[in-house]
C-alpha cells in the first residue's frame, strides 16, 4: 500500500512538474518564434506547390495542348495564378485577388509593375480581403509575352461572426493567440523565405494571452495531476474516517477541497484557460462561478461530497429524549431537503436567465455544444439533490413518527423556507413550488418506505426527476425569452437604427444632378452598403418638404423613415416641357421588409437588422398612429392595429400564449405598439424535452452502474450495481431495453440521411427549376444587347429578377468577365473577384454547351459554397452562387426524431414495464421452484402450479412428478425402515424373551427328574422353584409392559400444575444448549394451571423444540418463538 502510494505522489510530481515545464518553456518570445517559423514553413510549401502548378499551366497554354481544367489539383486551391497574355487574361486558378493588366503595369505605387522590376521574388502585399504574398514571373514566346503573378494568401481581412473572438482566418495555423499580426516594422520575430529576405514581421502585446496548443499541454499534464491528487484527497479521507471518526474525513474532505477551490478562484488558475470556450466568463453575475466549466467542477465536487457523506457516515438510530425533539430534528432534516431543492431551482435559473449559453429548447437535438455540457450539469445536479434527500428522508423515518406526522412536519418546513425562497429571486410562484416540493418529499418518504429499490422505481424516480427538471427548464427558457422580446420590442419601438444611420453618415447624393443620375448614384453606394441594400429603400417622395436642412439625412419619426433634401436639375428629356433651372426633391430611406435570403447573405455577410440576431426567428408589427408602420417579412399580422386593446404604457404583456402561438405586445409612451411573437410547438416541445432529459438520466444512471461495480463508491442501499447482475429477469429486462434503444438510434440515423439526401435533392431540384424560370425570362431580354449596354443599364432589372426568384444573380461575357450583379458589393470590396470560377467554365459554355453544371467554390477558407452555371445562346454566361445551408434539413430532422424520441422513451417505459411483467412471469415459477427445493423435506413437499403448457409449464409438470416419485420412495423407503425396526425389534424381544426362559425350562426340567426320583425332595423344591419361575414370569411381563408403552401410549397420570413453570423450566435448559440459535419466550403476565399429566406434556415440549432446532440449515442462524396464549 505504501508503495502505491509513493509511485502515485511521484507520478504527480512529475505530472506536476511536466506542466510548470510548459509553462515556462513556453514563453511569450519562443511561441512567437514558433508561429514564424510556422508560416515560414508554410510559405515555402505554398511557393513549390505553385511553381509546379504554373509550370503544368504554362505548358499548356504555351502547346495548346491538354485541358486547362486538369492542371487544376483541387477546385479549392488556398493559392492563386493568374496569367496575363498581350494585356489580356488568359487564365487563373480561382478568384482570389485578381487585378487587371492596367493596373498590373501602369500605377507602380499601388499595383503590381514593381513586380516585373525584380522577378521570381515574393513579395509581400495587402489587398481589401486579406494579406498575400504576391511573385511575378515572365515567360517569352514566340508567341509573345507571358506574365504570371502568385499570389500566397496569409490572412483573410474577413471571417465568419462566429469566429470574430479569435485569428481564425490565418492561413498557416487555424488559431493563432488574439492581437497577433503582421507589420512591416522590423521586430524580433521575422518572416523569412527560403533565401533569407524577411518579408514582414509579427507583433504582438507584451502580455500574449495562450494559444490552443500552450493550453492542450497544460491541460495534457495538469488534469492527471488534478485527478491524482482528488484520489489521493479521498484516500486520506475515507482512511480518516475509518480509524478514527467519520467526522474527521468529512473535515480534512472539505478543508482540502475548500483549499483547492480558494486557490483556483484567488491564485487565477482559470486566469490561463479563459481562452477556451469552456472556461470563457458566460454568466453574467459572477458569484463562484464565472464560467460553464468552472460551474461543472463545482458540481462534481459536491456530488463527490454528498458520495462521501452518504458512504461513510452510516446510518444509526437517533435515541431522541422525547417526542418533540424527534419532531424537532425532523423539522430540521426536512428544512435541509427544502433549502438543497431551491438551491437547485436558484441554480437553474442562474445557468439558463443569467448566462449566455443558447439553449433553445424548441428544438432540443440541434443543442449548442455548451448547452449540451450544462445539461450535463443539471443531471449530475439532480442526482446530488436524490442523495442528499434520500439520506436526509432516511433519517426522519428513524424517528418513527407516523406518515401524516411526517407529512405535516414537512409542510411545516416548507413554510419556514419561505425566507429563503424570497432571498433567491427565484421566479416562480411560492404556492406551486412549495406543492412540488410537497410532492417530492412524499414521493422520497413512500419510496424509502416501501423497503428496496427495484427496476420500476428506478423508472418512476427518473420520470419524476426528468419532468421535474424539464418544467423548471423550460419555464427558465421562457422567461428568458421574454425578456428578449421585451428588449426587442423597445428597441424595434424606437424609430431610430443605428446601424443604417452609420451608413448614411457615408451618403451624400450629388448635388445639382439629374434624377437618373442621383438614382445611379444610389444603386452604386447601395452595392458597397450591405446593411441598407438588405433592409431599405431609397424612393423619391412625392411632396417635397421644405423645411429640411441640406445635406443632412433627417429622421421622420412619426413615418419612421429618414429624409434628406436636394436639389436636382432637369433630364434632357424634361427640359423641352419644363422651365430650366433647379428644383428641390425629397430623397426617402424606407424600410423593406422583403428581405432575401440569397446565398451570399446566407453566408454571413449582411448583418442582422438593428443587430438583432434572434429576429428573423420572430414575426412583428410595428403600429404607429392605429396603422402599421412597419412588420417583418412574412407579413403575419394585419393593417389595423392588434391587438385592439393595447397593454400599458412601458410594459410587455402576453397577447396570445397557447398551444399554436407566443405572442407579447409592447406600447411606448409615444403610442407607438410593437407586437412580436412566434410559431410555438406547443405541448410537443416540453414532452421533447421531457424524453431527452430521461435519455440523458438513463444514461447517466447506466454509466453511474458500471463504474459502481467497478469501483463501488456509492453506498449500501443504491443497488444500481443490480442492474449489470447476470441473472435471468435483469437479462430479458436489458436485451428488451436494449433492442428498443438500438431501433431507435438505428431509425434515427437512417431518417437523418434520409431527409437530408431528399432535402438535397429536392432543393437542388427547386433551384433547377428557379434558374428555367429565370433563364426563360433573361434570354428575350439579353436578345441582341451588346456587353457594354449590360454594364450600365441592365443592373436594377437584374436586381429585381434576383429578388423574385430568390437567387443572386452573376453575368459573365464569353470570357469569363462579369458585366452585371446582383450582390455587386460582393466584388466591389473584393471578396471575391469579378470573374468566372475559372477559365475551363468559360471556354466549356463558349464551345455552344448548355448543360447547368455545380462548381465548388469559395469566399475565405471558412466560407464555402457551390457556384451554378449555365450558357446562354453562346454569347453570355450565367452564374448562380448556391450555398447548400442543412439549416431547414436539421430543423426538419429534428422535429422528427424529436417526436420519435418522445414515442421511444414512452415505448421504453412500456417496454420497461412489459419487460418487468415478463421477467415476473418467467422467474417466479423458477422463484417458487428454488425455494421449493431449498425447503425441501420427505413428506412434506406441495406441488407447484402452472396453467401454460410451455416451456415452464413444462419444467414445472416434470418437477412435480419427479416430486411425486420422490413422495413414493421415500413412502416405501419408510415402509421398509419400519419393516426392518420391526424385525429388529422382534430379534431383540425375542432374545429378552428367551433369557427368562431358559432358566424356567431348566428349573421345570429339574422338578421333574426331582420328582421321579425322590418325590418327597420334589415337594420341598416346589415352592422354590415357583418362586424362581415366577420372577422370570415377571421379568416377561415387565418385557411385554414394556413392548406395549412403545408401541402406544400409556395411560395419562393427569394432575394440576403451573403450566408457565413448566414452560419456562424446559425453555431455559433449551436455551442455555442452543448455541447460535436465538431463542424467544412469550409468557402472559397471570398464571395458567392446567389438569394434564405432566411428563406427557414436557415430553411433547422436548420434541417440539429438538424438531425446530433440526429443521434450521447449517448456513443459517435461526430464531426459535415460543410463545404461551
Amino acid at each position: 500500500m505504501l508503495s502505491k502510494t509513493r509511485h502515485r505522489l511521484l507520478l504527480l510530481m512529475l505530472l506536476m512538474l511536466c506542466a510548470w515545464g510548459v509553462q515556462q518553456f513556453m514563453t511569450p518570445d519562443l511561441r512567437m518564434k514558433r508561429y514564424a517559423s510556422s508560416i515560414e514553413s508554410y510559405l515555402q510549401k505554398r511557393e513549390e506547390l505553385s511553381r509546379r502548378q504554373l509550370e503544368t499551366i504554362m505548358e499548356a497554354l504555351q502547346n495548346g495542348k491538354g485541358d486547362l481544367a486538369e492542371a487544376q489539383t483541387a477546385a479549392l486551391l488556398d493559392y492563386n495564378i493568374a496569367v496575363y497574355r498581350e494585356n489580356r487574361l488568359q487564365y487563373w486558378l480561382n478568384r482570389r485577388v485578381l487585378p487587371g493588366i492596367a493596373p498590373l503595369l501602369q500605377s507602380p505605387d499601388d499595383s503590381l509593375a514593381y513586380l516585373w522590376e525584380k522577378e521570381n521574388l515574393l513579395h509581400f502585399r495587402k489587398y481589401k480581403n486579406g494579406r498575400y504574398l504576391i511573385k511575378g514571373q515572365s515567360f517569352r514566346t514566340a508567341g509573345g509575352v507571358w506574365r504570371a503573378v502568385t499570389f500566397i494568401p496569409l490572412q483573410d481581412a474577413w471571417q465568419l461572426p462566429e469566429n470574430a473572438g479569435a485569428n481564425s482566418n490565418f492561413y498557416p495555423r487555424r488559431h493563432f493567440p488574439k492581437r497577433v499580426g503582421f507589420t512591416q516594422t522590423a521586430t524580433d520575430y521575422p518572416i523569412r523565405l527560403s533565401d533569407g529576405r524577411a518579408i514582414t514581421w509579427l507583433t504582438a502585446p507584451a502580455k500574449l494571452p495562450p494559444d490552443r496548443l500552450q493550453l492542450y499541454l497544460l491541460l495534457l499534464f495538469l488534469v492527471p495531476a488534478v485527478v491524482l491528487l482528488l484520489l489521493e484527497i479521498n484516500k486520506t479521507a475515507t482512511r480518516l474516517s475509518r480509524n478514527y471518526r467519520p467526522w474527521a474525513g468529512l473535515l480534512f474532505l472539505l478543508i482540502a477541497l475548500a483549499g483547492l477551490r480558494a486557490l483556483s478562484i484567488y491564485g487565477g488558475w482559470f486566469d490561463f484557460l479563459r481562452e477556451l470556450p469552456l472556461f470563457a466568463n458566460t454568466f453574467q453575475t459572477q458569484v463562484v462561478n464565472s464560467s460553464l466549466g468552472e460551474l461543472l467542477i463545482n458540481i462534481g465536487l459536491l456530488l463527490w461530497l454528498v458520495v462521501f457523506f452518504q458512504r461513510e457516515f452510516p446510518l444509526v438510530p437517533i435515541q431522541a429524549p422525547s417526542r418533540v425533539a424527534r419532531a424537532l430534528l425532523s423539522l430540521l432534516y426536512y428544512l435541509s431537503v427544502v433549502g438543497a431543492i431551491l438551491l437547485i431551482i436558484s441554480t437553474l435559473q442562474r445557468i439558463v436567465v443569467q448566462s449566455d449559453i443558447p439553449f433553445d429548447f424548441e428544438n432540443v437535438l440541434n443543442l449548442h455544444l455548451s448547452s449540451l455540457l450544462a445539461i450535463g450539469g443539471v443531471v449530475l445536479l439532480m442526482f446530488v439533490l436524490f442523495l442528499f434527500s434520500h439520506r436526509m428522508a432516511q433519517s426522519v423515518l428513524q424517528m418513527n413518527a407516523s406518515l401524516i406526522e411526517r407529512m405535516l412536519i414537512a409542510a411545516l418546513a416548507t413554510t419556514l423556507a419561505y425566507p429563503l425562497y424570497k432571498s433567491s429571486g427565484l421566479h416562480l410562484p411560492f404556492l406551486e413550488s412549495a406543492i412540488g416540493i410537497m410532492v417530492f418529499i412524499g414521493l422520497l418518504d413512500f419510496y424509502i418506505d416501501a423497503g428496496r429499490p427495484n427496476i420500476t422505481w428506478l423508472i418512476g424516480w427518473l420520470i419524476v426527476l426528468s419532468g421535474f427538471t424539464s418544467l423548471l427548464l423550460y419555464k427558465y427558457n421562457l422567461h428568458k425569452e421574454v425578456l428578449l422580446l421585451e428588449t426587442y420590442a423597445r428597441k424595434l419601438a424606437s424609430p431610430r437604427d443605428h446601424l443604417a444611420e452609420a451608413e448614411l453618415k457615408q451618403c451624400t447624393p450629388p448635388k445639382n444632378a439629374t434624377q437618373q443620375e442621383v438614382d445611379a448614384w444610389l444603386r452604386d453606394f447601395t452595392e458597397k452598403h450591405f446593411y441598407l441594400d438588405a433592409y431599405y429603400d431609397f424612393v423619391w417622395r412625392e411632396e417635397s418638404r421644405e423645411d429640411l436642412p441640406a445635406g443632412r439625412w433627417v429622421l421622420d419619426s412619426l413615418s419612421r423613415t429618414y429624409l434628406f433634401s436636394l436639389p436636382l436639375r432637369a433630364s434632357p428629356e424634361d427640359s423641352a416641357t419644363s422651365e430650366p433651372g433647379e428644383e428641390f426633391r425629397t430623397l426617402m430611406l424606407q424600410r423593406n421588409n422583403k428581405w432575401i435570403p440569397t446565398a451570399y447573405r446566407q453566408i454571413g455577410l449582411t448583418p442582422p437588422y438593428r443587430g438583432l440576431r434572434e429576429l428573423p426567428a420572430y414575426d412583428y408589427a410595428v403600429y404607429r398612429g392605429g396603422t402599421l408602420a412597419e412588420q417583418s417579412e412574412r407579413e403575419y399580422y394585419p393593417l389595423q392595429q392588434y391587438p385592439a386593446s393595447p397593454p400599458p404604457v412601458d410594459s410587455l404583456l402576453p397577447v396570445r400564449q397557447d398551444n399554436n402561438r407566443l405572442e407579447y405586445a409592447y406600447r411606448k409612451a409615444d403610442g407607438t405598439l410593437v407586437v412580436i411573437g412566434r410559431k410555438s410547438g406547443g405541448m410537443l416541445k416540453p414532452l421533447s424535452l421531457f424524453s431527452y432529459l430521461f435519455a440523458l438520466l438513463f444514461l447517466a444512471i447506466f454509466i453511474l452502474s458500471v463504474l459502481n461495480r467497478r469501483f463501488g463508491f456509492l453506498p449500501e442501499g443504491f443497488y444500481l450495481s443490480r442492474l449489470s447482475q447476470a441473472s435471468l429477469g435483469n437479462r430479458i429486462q436489458e436485451w428488451m431495453i436494449g433492442l428498443t434503444l438500438l431501433s431507435f438510434f438505428s431509425i434515427g440515423l437512417l431518417t437523418a440521411w434520409y431527409f437530408r439526401k431528399a432535402a438535397d435533392i429536392e432543393r437542388e431540384r427547386q433551384v433547377r427549376q428557379r434558374i428555367n424560370t429565370l433563364t426563360s425570362e433573361l434570354r428575350p431580354l439579353l436578345k441582341g444587347k451588346e456587353s457594354a449596354r449590360l454594364l450600365t443599364g441592365y443592373a436594377p432589372k437584374i436586381r429585381e429578377l434576383a429578388r423574385r426568384h430568390r437567387l443572386d444573380i452573376n453575368l459573365y461575357a464569353s470570357d469569363g468577365s462579369l458585366l452585371q450583379s446582383s450582390e455587386k458589393g460582393i466584388y466591389l470590396r473584393q471578396f471575391v473577384e469579378p470573374v468566372a470560377l475559372y477559365p475551363a467554365v468559360a471556354q466549356q459554355y463558349n464551345a455552344g454547351s448548355g448543360k447547368l453544371q455545380l462548381y465548388p467554390d469559395m469566399l475565405t477558407r471558412d466560407v464555402r459554397f457551390l457556384s451554378i452555371y449555365l450558357g446562354l445562346d453562346g454569347q453570355y454566361l450565367l452564374g448562380i452562387p448556391y450555398y447548400r445551408t442543412h439549416e431547414e434539413v436539421r430543423q426538419s430532422v429534428a422535429d422528427f426524431i424529436g417526436t420519435l424520441l418522445n414515442v421511444y422513451v414512452f415505448l421504453l417505459l412500456i417496454t420497461s414495464s412489459v419487460a418487468l411483467g415478463v421477467t415476473e412471469s418467467i422467474t417466479q415459477p423458477l422463484k417458487n421452484l428454488r425455494a421449493s427445493l431449498q425447503s425441501m423435506r420427505l413428506g412434506r413437499n406441495e406441488p407447484l402450479s402452472w396453467e401454460s403448457e410451455d416451456e415452464v409449464g413444462a419444467l414445472i409438470a416434470e418437477y412435480n412428478a419427479t416430486l411425486k416419485k420422490l413422495e413414493e420412495s421415500a413412502r416405501k423407503l419408510a415402509e421398509s425402515e419400519r419393516e426392518s425396526a420391526w424385525r429388529e425389534m422382534a430379534k431383540q424381544v425375542a432374545h429378552e424373551i428367551k433369557n427368562p426362559l431358559t432358566p424356567i425350562r431348566l428349573s421345570i426340567q429339574h422338578l421333574e427328574m426331582a420328582h421321579r426320583r425322590d418325590p418327597q425332595m420334589a415337594a420341598e423344591m416346589i415352592e422354590k422353584v415357583s418362586k424362581r419361575i415366577l420372577e422370570q414370569i415377571d421379568t416377561l411381563a415387565n418385557i411385554a409392559s414394556a413392548f406395549s408403552r412403545y408401541a402406544k401410549m400409556p395411560p395419562p397420570e393427569n394432575e394440576r400444575f403451573l403450566l408457565n413453570e413448566l414452560v419456562q423450566s424446559v425453555f431455559e435448559l433449551f436455551q442455555k444448549e442452543g448455541g447460535d440459535t436465538a431463542f424467544e419466550l412469550e409468557l402472559p403476565e397471570e398464571e395458567l394451571y392446567v389438569f394434564a399429566d405432566r411428563s406427557q406434556l414436557m415430553r411433547v415440549l422436548n420434541n417440539l423444540l429438538k424438531n425446530a432446532i433440526q429443521a434450521i440449515p447449517n448456513d443459517r442462524q435461526g430464531r426459535i418463538r415460543l410463545s404461551v396464549k
